[in-house]
């Protein structure tokens, strides 16, 4: 006679299975994004020169995090650049997994899409946008929950691992309480029109920046400033890869919350952040650092995002695939590019 494990039983065992999944791949990741050799990413190289300026007495990186790791990096691995890798990581790494785990709808889901998505881009590149984007993943649950007191806080420390994350404290005007579609539908189309048709927007984007207070908008308004003179004010392309899909993704989500009676409150904050992402990479498409940044950072949020999307729909485990789909498409197309393999040969 065979004896069946009960529900409750299973569900434990499934819980187990998935909590060692996370704290194996947490390990691995570490690790990963500890010892890569330099020059694997293409930013590890500017990191190892700001520390190598940072001995000097040069701050080449001005973040408060970045000065306080590297002087822990000169105290505990006497100036080992991979030092600074695992204080980094030590921060990024675990604070998403243990959100992830924490707080998805469907943790296996958000863990695909922040491994295909953000893992090489922030965790070995972007180390401190990542950091950053770690804090505000962390800061997303507040958003739902309308504690703005501790989300504020949360980017008030993201801002510490990377100025940019200053852009985020703008979402706590963001109600969880009312979908108000027409404007959160409407504002990316409103500002993608306005851009395609407006050739002069740097000055614009100038005249906002010198409004907002130092150092950063005196540093963004020089910025573009420095583009300019330079010959290098390119726009950056509102059509590609990441945007359209982001707009299908937004577009979805949508129509799901026209098909509900009481959309959650997490749904009304995850539609909301996808538009906000969408209006400001719009709004800074003339400034290429701006607009990447504010999306990526932003764009952090479909970790959480497009797995609550996948659940909104009867077919749920077909919307699922169809994002896992995507994010090992994207992977391949996209973030495996960051990488430089042929370094690889020569170590």
């Amino acid at each position: 006679m065979v004896i069946k494990p009960r529900s409750n039983d299973m569900i434990i065992i499934k819980k187990s299975i998935v909590y060692i999944l996370f704290f194996c791949l947490s390990l691995i990741m570490l690790m990963v994004a500890t010892f890569k050799p330099v020059g694997l990413d293409y930013d590890s190289g500017n990191y190892q020169n700001a520390l190598l300026s940072f001995q000097n007495g040069v701050n080449d990186i001005s973040e408060p995090v970045f000065i306080f790791f590297a002087w822990l990096d000169s105290l505990i691995f006497n100036n080992n650049i991979h030092g600074l890798f695992f204080l980094y990581a030590l921060i990024s790494v675990p604070i998403n997994m243990v959100v992830i785990y924490k707080y998805s709808k469907s943790p296996l889901l958000s863990l695909i899409v922040y491994t295909c998505l953000y893992f090489i881009l922030h965790d070995l590149t972007q180390i401190r946008v990542g950091a950053a984007a770690a804090v505000f993943l962390l800061a997303i649950p507040d958003l739902i929950s309308g504690n703005k007191k501790k989300y504020i806080i949360k980017v008030f420390i993201a801002s510490m691992f990377h100025f940019s994350s200053v852009i985020l404290i703008s979402l706590i005007f963001l109600s969880n309480k009312k979908v108000n579609a027409k404007f959160f539908v409407f504002s990316p189309m409103v500002v993608l029109l306005f851009t395609l048709f407006t050739s002069n927007t740097y000055q614009i984007l100038i005249d906002i920046f010198n409004f907002l207070p130092a150092p950063i908008g005196p540093k963004a308004a020089n910025y573009v400033l420095n583009l300019q003179l330079l010959g290098k004010f390119d726009n950056v392309n509102v059509f590609s890869k990441i945007t359209l899909c982001t707009l299908f993704f937004f577009t979805l989500y949508f129509y799901s919350l026209l098909k509900s009676d009481k959309p959650t409150e997490f749904d009304i904050i995850y539609f909301k952040i996808m538009s906000v992402m969408l209006t400001v990479f719009y709004f800074l498409s003339s400034v290429p650092v701006l607009a990447s940044r504010s999306f990526e950072l932003l764009g952090v949020s479909l970790i959480f995002s497009l797995p609550a999307l996948s659940l909104r729909f009867k077919q749920k485990r077909l919307v699922g695939l169809v994002i896992i789909m995507w994010c090992f498409v994207y992977l391949y197309v996209v973030n495996l590019k960051l990488l430089n393999f042929e370094m690889l040969g020569t170590l």
